[in-house]
Protein backbone atom coordinates (compact mmCIF):
# COMPACT_ATOMS: atom_id res chain seq x y z
CA UNK A 1 0.00 0.00 0.00
CA UNK A 2 1.49 3.47 -1.05
CA UNK A 3 0.09 7.09 -1.42
CA UNK A 4 -0.59 7.74 -4.12
CA UNK A 5 -0.28 11.62 -3.35
CA UNK A 6 1.83 13.01 -0.34
CA UNK A 7 0.71 16.70 0.42
CA UNK A 8 1.83 19.31 2.25
CA UNK A 9 -1.30 19.71 4.62
CA UNK A 10 -0.90 20.01 8.51
CA UNK A 11 -3.00 16.86 9.53
CA UNK A 12 -3.08 16.17 13.13
CA UNK A 13 -0.55 14.37 14.83
CA UNK A 14 -3.16 12.20 16.51
CA UNK A 15 -6.41 11.65 16.32
CA UNK A 16 -9.05 8.55 14.89
CA UNK A 17 -9.48 6.83 11.86
CA UNK A 18 -10.58 3.53 9.98
CA UNK A 19 -8.05 0.77 8.93
CA UNK A 20 -9.04 -2.53 6.69
CA UNK A 21 -7.82 -5.81 8.67
CA UNK A 22 -8.20 -9.26 8.15
CA UNK A 23 -10.18 -10.84 11.14
CA UNK A 24 -9.41 -14.89 10.98
CA UNK A 25 -12.78 -16.67 11.47
CA UNK A 26 -10.34 -19.67 12.47
CA UNK A 27 -8.34 -18.46 14.89
CA UNK A 28 -9.73 -15.05 16.22
CA UNK A 29 -6.91 -13.12 14.96
CA UNK A 30 -6.30 -9.74 13.45
CA UNK A 31 -3.62 -9.14 11.22
CA UNK A 32 -2.82 -6.47 8.78
CA UNK A 33 -4.01 -7.15 4.64
CA UNK A 34 -0.55 -7.14 3.22
CA UNK A 35 0.44 -10.47 1.16
CA UNK A 36 2.28 -12.57 3.87
CA UNK A 37 1.43 -10.97 6.92
CA UNK A 38 0.94 -13.12 9.75
CA UNK A 39 1.61 -10.71 13.29
CA UNK A 40 -1.28 -10.91 14.96
CA UNK A 41 -2.39 -7.60 16.09
CA UNK A 42 -4.46 -6.95 19.51
CA UNK A 43 -6.77 -4.53 20.37
CA UNK A 44 -6.76 -2.02 22.94
CA UNK A 45 -2.98 -1.75 23.18
CA UNK A 46 -0.03 0.61 21.31
CA UNK A 47 1.10 -0.70 18.23
CA UNK A 48 4.53 0.58 16.58
CA UNK A 49 4.81 0.02 13.23
CA UNK A 50 8.52 -1.27 13.51
CA UNK A 51 7.11 -4.34 15.18
CA UNK A 52 4.37 -4.98 12.47
CA UNK A 53 6.60 -3.97 9.10
CA UNK A 54 6.97 -6.65 6.19
CA UNK A 55 9.18 -4.73 4.04
CA UNK A 56 12.94 -4.39 5.86
CA UNK A 57 13.06 -0.40 3.72
CA UNK A 58 13.24 2.76 5.63
CA UNK A 59 11.47 4.56 3.18
CA UNK A 60 8.78 4.03 0.30
CA UNK A 61 7.83 6.49 -2.59
CA UNK A 62 4.45 7.07 -3.37
CA UNK A 63 3.20 5.55 -6.35
CA UNK A 64 2.38 8.38 -7.90
CA UNK A 65 3.24 12.25 -7.45
CA UNK A 66 6.82 13.29 -5.94
CA UNK A 67 9.29 12.39 -2.85
CA UNK A 68 9.26 9.49 -0.52
CA UNK A 69 7.38 9.41 2.97
CA UNK A 70 8.52 6.70 6.46
CA UNK A 71 6.81 3.97 5.90
CA UNK A 72 3.73 3.25 8.72
CA UNK A 73 0.44 2.07 9.11
CA UNK A 74 -2.21 3.70 6.22
CA UNK A 75 -5.22 5.29 8.16
CA UNK A 76 -8.08 6.67 6.53
CA UNK A 77 -9.43 10.12 7.86
CA UNK A 78 -13.06 8.32 7.16
CA UNK A 79 -15.15 5.77 7.15
CA UNK A 80 -16.40 5.97 3.40
CA UNK A 81 -12.50 6.57 2.98
CA UNK A 82 -11.47 3.18 3.98
CA UNK A 83 -14.40 1.23 2.42
CA UNK A 84 -13.64 2.55 -0.93
CA UNK A 85 -10.27 1.60 -0.24
CA UNK A 86 -11.24 -1.79 1.04
CA UNK A 87 -13.45 -2.16 -2.40
CA UNK A 88 -10.68 -0.53 -4.68
CA UNK A 89 -7.89 -2.80 -3.44
CA UNK A 90 -8.13 -5.21 -0.32
CA UNK A 91 -11.26 -7.36 -1.77
CA UNK A 92 -14.39 -8.66 0.61
CA UNK A 93 -12.34 -10.52 3.20
CA UNK A 94 -11.23 -7.12 5.34
CA UNK A 95 -13.51 -6.04 8.28
CA UNK A 96 -13.47 -2.28 9.45
CA UNK A 97 -11.46 -1.04 12.73
CA UNK A 98 -11.88 1.98 13.68
CA UNK A 99 -7.80 2.91 15.62
CA UNK A 100 -6.39 5.78 17.08
CA UNK A 101 -3.54 7.36 15.85
CA UNK A 102 -0.49 8.97 16.92
CA UNK A 103 3.10 10.18 15.72
CA UNK A 104 1.93 10.71 12.11
CA UNK A 105 4.73 10.83 9.30
CA UNK A 106 2.84 11.66 6.59
CA UNK A 107 -0.25 12.82 4.81
CA UNK A 108 -1.96 12.73 1.69
CA UNK A 109 -4.51 10.51 -0.68
CA UNK A 110 -4.96 6.30 -1.29
CA UNK A 111 -7.41 5.61 -3.66
CA UNK A 112 -8.82 9.01 -3.58
CA UNK A 113 -9.11 9.30 0.38
CA UNK A 114 -7.72 11.46 2.78
CA UNK A 115 -5.02 8.95 4.57
CA UNK A 116 -2.15 9.82 7.28
CA UNK A 117 0.64 7.25 7.61
CA UNK A 118 1.27 6.75 11.44
CA UNK A 119 3.76 5.37 13.36
CA UNK A 120 1.28 3.99 15.95
CA UNK A 121 -1.61 3.08 16.30
CA UNK A 122 -4.20 1.19 18.95
CA UNK A 123 -7.19 -0.68 17.49
CA UNK A 124 -10.37 0.17 19.44
CA UNK A 125 -13.31 -1.67 17.84
CA UNK A 126 -14.71 -3.39 14.73
CA UNK A 127 -17.22 -0.81 13.22
CA UNK A 128 -19.93 -0.79 11.13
Amino acid sequence: MCLHYIDKVTVPTEGVGWKMLYFHRTTGELTLPLKGSSKSLPLNVWLNEEDYREYPKDTLRAEMGEGTYTIGFHVSLSRQGARTFKRKCIGHDAALYRVQFRDVVASGTQYECRTVVARQIMILRRSR
